[in-house]
């Protein structure tokens, strides 16, 4: 039988995690992260209510829903990421953290590149002409 005083340790336990699980998500920008791999790197598909992206690669398997913000990841077959909207239900770090930033890091560097070359571009349309 389990003591009440085990209960409330396990709880505070419990508590605790959570809070260090979401405060690390957000830190990490996951959300965003991911959003941007499963967008830039997946497949896109149409269902009923809107576009589904999933991405597969390197034993990731991230899948972010657009009608209802939903991201989830899996790792070699194990949930470890859960999002839908503005709530974590699960954040399970490990070695899929570095893939995920690195992958995203590169995709970052590439928008921001491209970005410049297009401002560049459009710093022409109005600049001074030289005669």
């Amino acid at each position: 039988m389990v003591s009440l005083k085990e209960l409330e340790r396990l709880r505070r336990e419990v508590e605790e995690l959570e809070t260090k699980r979401i405060k690390q998500c957000i830190a990490l920008r996951l959300r965003d992260r991911c959003r941007l791999i499963a967008t830039k790197l997946g497949n896109p598909k149409q269902d009923m209510l809107g576009t589904v992206y999933e991405f597969e690669g390197d034993g990731l398997h991230i899948k972010y829903v657009f009608y209802n913000d939903m991201i989830r990841v899996k790792y070699r077959g194990a949930e470890v990421l859960d999002i839908v909207q503005d709530t974590l239900f699960s954040y399970r770090p490990g070695k899929w953290l570095g893939k995920v930033i690195e992958l995203s890091r590169k995709l970052l560097d590439e928008e921001i590149r491209m970005e410049y070359e297009l401002l560049l571009g459009k710093k022409k349309n109005w600049e001074v002409i030289e005669e």
